[in-house]
């Protein structure tokens, strides 16, 4: 089809396009270069190739789509809708997706809000929606054991830093230790709300849990005895800890993010983001920067050791929905977000550079609520039950 009879076609049978006056110029590119030969959709119609196509501006709702399948099986993809007028020229920037999934693993759980794996890698807790606790074989991919005891949906799953322990915290206002290789429960804490983080301390003697409304406490995981308690924001709405366990941070439903000190439950820091809630928060290896998901998709990297103070470094854009989960590779080469808009991505990290899009994971079909790296391995898990693994580039 000649570039004459194509504009002939868009002048005469498509109204969304207007007749004469600005035109729209679309430029292609994939990670800074020109992209050759890739064919541009408006509303599903072949319009023009890469690396740039020039049209009459269209008018009202329109969606542009671009896409180029990679002999690797990834594609490299561009698409968005638009009402009204578009600024011109259009940079064009598409993105690798990867539908390229490791390992499937399907729970019986209808959903899932956290898992853990185990420190020697063998073994995944899977905390459901249904109150049970699932234990995986990573090496086999079968389920091999299911603890029983909470009567509502599993909040946060931890294991002791040695593996014999896992400890649980539910929605009906307790945190529960399991003993791995019996399955028994060994203690469990009656609590005055409920449950919505839990990690053992350093010394794996002691369980850090966090309660709806943000109180904090320190419990002796064998006697029970409560150590320390403290309030944190009643606006909680995430938590994260710092590798060294010596930092809480607690994103707030109204946008802000406080650093409390653990070893004297000092508040020692706040950041006023505004906007909506902090959705999801992870600390880089060694506690220096710190990852923020937002409700608009954004991902923030906060510098926390800049001489005048925590200073946002880089803003990652291109989740359609909130970024709910967030990771940090041990190595400190990625870092993964996982959104609402069913989707992981890979950021690449090196020091000096801006982060880059490496990759958008594709397969979940609902909202991800926790990522995590181990070895060269990505673990998703999300709300429809479903525990996807992805091989991490070479």
């Amino acid at each position: 089809m000649t570039k004459r009879y194509v504009l002939a076609t868009l002048l005469l049978g498509f109204p969304a396009l207007a007749q004469g006056g600005a035109s729209l110029e679309i430029r292609c590119v994939f990670q800074g270069a020109s992209l050759e030969g890739a064919s541009i959709l408006l509303n599903g119609t072949p319009v023009g190739t890469c690396p740039q196509a020039s049209l009459p501006m269209p008018a009202g709702k329109s969606k542009i789509s671009i896409r180029v399948n990679q002999d690797d099986g990834t594609f490299l993809q561009y698409e968005r809708s638009f009402q009204g007028s578009i600024s011109s020229p259009l940079e064009a920037a598409l993105e690798r997706f990867d539908p390229r999934i490791t390992l499937s693993l399907t729970t019986k759980a209808p959903g899932i809000y956290d898992s853990a794996i185990a420190p020697d890698n063998r073994l995944l807790a899977v905390g459901g929606s249904d109150g049970l606790l699932r234990l995986w074989d990573l090496g086999s991919g079968k389920e091999v054991r299911t603890f029983k005891g909470h009567t509502k949906y599993i909040r946060s799953v931890a294991y002791s830093p040695d593996g014999k322990w896992i400890a649980s915290g539910s929605g009906d206002a307790t945190v529960r230790l399991w003993d791995v290789n019996s399955g028994k429960e060994l203690k469990s804490f009656k609590l005055s709300k409920s449950v919505w983080a839990v990690t053992f301390d350093t010394s794996g003697k002691n369980l850090l849990v966090i309660q709806l409304g943000g109180e904090a406490l320190l419990l002796d995981a064998v006697s029970g005895k409560t150590l320390k308690k403290w309030q944190t924001s009643s606006f909680l709405f995430s938590t994260a800890f710092s590798p060294s366990g010596r930092t809480l941070v607690v994103g707030r439903s109204n946008g802000g993010v406080e650093f409390w000190d653990l070893a004297n439950t000092r508040l020692v820091n706040q950041l006023q983001l505004g906007g909506g809630p902090v959705y999801a928060m992870a600390f880089s290896p060694d506690s220096r920067f710190l990852a923020i998901g937002r409700d608009n998709g954004e991902v923030l990297i906060y510098d926390l050791l800049a001489p005048s103070g925590a200073q946002v470094i880089a803003t990652l854009a291109g989740h359609t929905d909130a970024v709910s989960s967030l990771a940090y590779s041990p190595d400190g080469r990625w870092l993964a977000s996982g959104s609402a808009d069913r989707t992981v991505r890979l950021w690449e990290l090196v020091p000096g550079e801006a982060p880059r899009l490496n990759r958008v994971w594709v397969g979940h079909t609902a909202t991800l609520n926790s990522v995590y790296f181990r070895k060269n391995l990505l673990y998703s898990t999300s709300n429809s039950g479903n525990i996807l693994i992805w091989a991490l580039p070479q």
